[in-house]
């Protein structure tokens, strides 16, 4: 978003979310299923990051489009 990090409950506040709650979670599947949103994990410092590269590069070097990224806590 624009303005930067929202709240669920920020982003329900907002004139296009703000009567309809079902319309705001459609909306984050969709921009996830197309990987413009990504979720962000805020325990990214418990993750073990040798293993995340070993398994990067195992999957880099097979030629699988799989990411593990760091920053985010998903896979791709």
């Amino acid at each position: 978003m624009k303005s930067g990090d929202l709240s669920f409950e920020e982003m329900l506040s907002l004139t296009s979310f703000k009567n309809n709650p079902i319309f705001l979670i459609e909306t984050i599947f969709l921009l996830l299923n197309e990987n413009y949103l990504y979720l962000k994990s805020d325990n990214t410092k418990l993750v073990n990051k040798n293993f995340i590269k070993k398994f990067n590069g195992i999957m880099k070097k097979e030629n699988i489009n799989l990411e593990i990224l760091l920053d985010y806590g998903t896979i791709i």
